[in-house]
């Protein structure tokens, strides 16, 4: 005998579940329920408590009529057997189901197995359908993904990705610049080196012009004096060949000089004996050269 709480205001009562898998007695008589369902909800009596006596062992699973999940597992057992536990009322845990030794009869096994299979074909279905969608969006935009927050990282990597580049790039640059920094330096150098070396070999280019300049004006001076001296020789010799010829004496007419170049400029002598002093100014003046 079970007593079972009745609201009849709230239209609260019980309702017994003819689908639940943990029934066990096939031919269970629930038309009690029925007719408590139709007063409560007709409304014609107020009751709050409902007594019902099980006289076949098994189990039976009820609910409230206002919430499904509000269930109540009720084990019947037979006079000459006791129950597993010491109350006679548990909450509905795994350990008080296993405790009460609930198990599912033949064809409720059938219609579990049908149940799994279905449920793992769905799975499987969906899965492949999830997959091929994925396929499809993925081959029409490389960055695409399921998931907005997976997009979101991804687009985060990528632009970490474009930075990490540009620094790469950067970095790369300021080598090269520094590079060839290095390098203007090397060759400003070799250039001042060259410089030097080419103002050092102008230099001594034009010391050794000088030099040799010198070396021909010391040469050249040197023939000029031979030739004066050759010229002052051949001027003697032809001169004391003159003198050996007429018989004139060119040094004692040098000595007379002064005098004859008076009576020139003062007219004094005849003409013919300026004519003889002019002769021997003029052969004077070819011994002083």
């Amino acid at each position: 005998m079970v007593e079972f709480s009745v609201n009849s205001t709230s239209k609260s009562y019980p309702v017994y579940m003819t689908n639940s898998l943990l029934n066990t007695n096939a031919d269970f008589d629930y038309s009690g329920f029925l007719n408590l369902a139709s007063t409560v909800e007709a409304g014609t009596a107020t009751i709050s408590i409902y007594i019902h006596t099980f006289d076949v062992a098994g189990t039976y699973v009820f609910m409230n009529s206002l919430d499904n999940y509000q269930q109540t597992i009720i084990r019947v057992v037979s006079a000459d057997a006791s129950c597993s536990t010491s109350s006679s009322v548990s909450a509905a845990a795994l350990s008080s189901l296993y405790s009460l030794n609930l198990s599912t009869t033949t064809a409720t096994d059938d219609v579990d197995m049908t149940f799994l299979a279905r449920l793992v074909a769905t799975k499987i279905g969906l899965l492949v359908l999830l997959v091929g969608f994925v396929t499809y969006m993925h081959s029409l935009n490389k960055q695409w993904t399921i998931c907005p927050c997976l997009r979101r990282k991804q687009g985060e990597e990528d632009e970490a990705k474009k930075r990490e580049e540009i620094e790469k790039k950067k970095r790369a640059v300021q080598l090269k610049a520094e590079e060839l920094k290095e390098i203007r330096d090397e060759l400003a150098k070799h250039v001042e080196a060259l410089k030097r070396r080419l103002n050092e070999l102008e230099q001594a280019r034009l010391q050794k012009l000088k030099d040799k300049q010198k070396s021909d004006m010391q040469t050249n001076h040197t023939k000029l004096m031979n030739t004066l001296n050759i010229l002052k020789r051949f001027v003697k010799k032809r001169a004391k060949l003159i003198r050996n010829e007429t018989g004139f004496d060119f040094e004692k007419d040098k000595n007379n000089l002064l005098i004859n170049k008076r009576f020139a400029e003062a007219g004094s002598k005849e003409d013919s004996n300026l004519w003889d002093l002019k002769k021997k100014k003029a052969a004077c003046d070819e011994d002083n050269l």
